[in-house]
């Protein structure tokens, strides 16, 4: 592979604040990224925040941390590899602890589906079978 191609090329841009370089690490790193995510957000709820929500906070976090110089011993793919997937499954599981606080219903809140009536789903009612208030009703 040629230098100017790889991960160790592009990290050295970013460095120097090269924001194309941390557009080429994402599109090599991103899709792994969100397998990480997803593994690591499995069975919580994910309507106000997902997967693709901490990859983007988690790279962030990166490339931050990269032009502050916070990582001077980071040099190759994988090094740049495991810091990714470890600041990646951080954010992940910090992002989980928050949706699943006890203040945000502890896991237990439902969207507006919920609030479906007999009539609108088919048969298929809701956990309350009420409509919801719309700013109409009010």
């Amino acid at each position: 592979m040629e230098y100017e191609d790889s991960v160790a090329f592009w990290l050295d841009h970013l460095k120097k604040g090269d924001d194309r370089a941390a557009h080429e690490i994402f599109d090599r790193f991103g899709g792994q990224l969100r397998r990480v995510a997803h593994g690591k957000l499995a069975g919580s709820p994910q309507r106000a925040e997902d997967e693709e929500d901490a990859v983007q906070n988690a790279f962030l976090s990166f490339v931050h941390g990269v032009r502050e110089g916070r990582y001077p011993e980071l040099m190759d793919r994988q090094g740049v590899w495991r810091l990714l997937a470890m600041i990646t499954e951080r954010k992940a599981i910090n992002q989980r602890k928050r949706q699943l606080a006890k203040k945000r219903g502890g896991g237990n809140v439902h969207g507006d589906s919920v609030f479906i009536t007999p009539a609108e789903d088919g048969g298929q009612t809701g956990k309350a079978g009420v409509k919801p208030r719309t700013p109409e009703m009010n």
